[in-house]
C-alpha cells in the first residue's frame, strides 16, 4: 500500500502543478507540469527559477519559506479588503486612478477588482502552494533541496490545500486566479475572459485522482 501511494503522489502534484504551466499571460516552453521539471533541460529550469526570483541557494530557500507563510495570497487578499471596504463608485475611481497614474500595482488591483468575488474563499493560496510543489521538484533536480525535505515539504503542502479547498475544481479556480495576479494580462480587459477559458480547460479533463487523496 506504501508503495502504491508513493507511485501516485507525482501524479497528484501532477494536478497541483499544471495551472501554473498552463494559464496567465507567461509560459515557458516545455514546462507544463511536475512531470516536466523532472525531465526538462537543467537550463530551462534554472531560467524559471531566476523567473520566481531565485538565483542561488539563499534566495530558493527564501522564496519557499515565502510562499509558505505569505505568497501571492498575501498581497492579494490585503487588495481585496482595500477594495471590498469602498463603494463602487469609489472603487471604479481607486481603479481609473492607479491606471491613469501608471501605479506599479494597477494590473493587480484590476485582476483583484475582476477576480475577487468569482474564486473561492480560499483566493489564490493554491497558487502559492502549487508553486511551493513546484520549487520542490526543481530544488532536488538542481541539488537545492534534499529529496526527503522535498517530500515533506509536498505532503505539507498538499494537506495545506486540501483543508482549504472542498475539490479539483475549487482548487484549480484558485490556482488559475493565482496564475493571472502573477502574471496579468496587458490588456485587463481580457483577463476576465482568459481566467474562463482556463477554468474550463481545466474542468474538461479531469484529474485520474481524487481531491481527498489521502498522503
Amino acid at each position: 500500500m506504501r508503495v502504491k501511494s508513493l507511485l501516485k503522489q507525482p501524479t497528484f502534484y501532477h494536478w497541483m502543478t499544471a495551472p501554473l504551466f498552463n494559464a496567465g499571460a507567461v509560459r515557458f516552453g516545455k514546462l507544463r507540469s511536475y512531470h516536466t521539471l523532472d525531465t526538462c533541460p537543467k537550463a530551462g529550469l534554472k531560467a524559471w527559477l531566476i523567473f520566481q526570483g531565485v538565483r542561488d541557494g539563499t534566495s530558493y530557500h527564501n522564496q519557499r519559506r515565502w510562499l509558505l507563510y505569505e505568497g501571492y495570497r498575501k498581497e492579494f487578499n490585503e487588495l481585496s479588503e482595500t477594495l471590498s471596504s469602498l463603494s463602487f463608485e469609489a472603487r471604479v475611481r481607486r481603479l481609473s486612478s492607479a491606471e491613469a497614474q501608471g501605479e506599479n500595482n494597477a494590473p493587480s488591483l484590476a485582476c483583484v477588482h475582476q477576480l475577487m468575488n468569482v474564486i473561492p474563499p480560499a483566493t489564490i493560496a493554491a497558487f502559492d502552494f502549487a508553486l511551493l510543489v513546484a520549487l520542490n521538484k526543481a530544488g532536488e533536480r538542481l541539488n537545492l533541496l534534499d529529496g526527503k525535505e522535498a517530500a515533506f515539504s509536498n505532503k505539507d503542502a498538499v494537506k495545506i490545500v486540501q483543508s482549504k479547498y472542498a475539490s479539483w475544481y475549487e482548487f484549480h479556480s484558485g490556482c488559475i486566479a493565482g496564475a493571472y495576479f502573477r502574471n496579468p494580462p496587458k490588456d485587463t480587459a481580457t483577463l476576465l475572459p482568459a481566467y474562463a477559458q482556463s477554468l474550463l480547460e481545466f474542468s474538461q479533463m479531469p484529474p485520474s485522482m481524487r481531491w481527498d487523496y489521502p498522503f
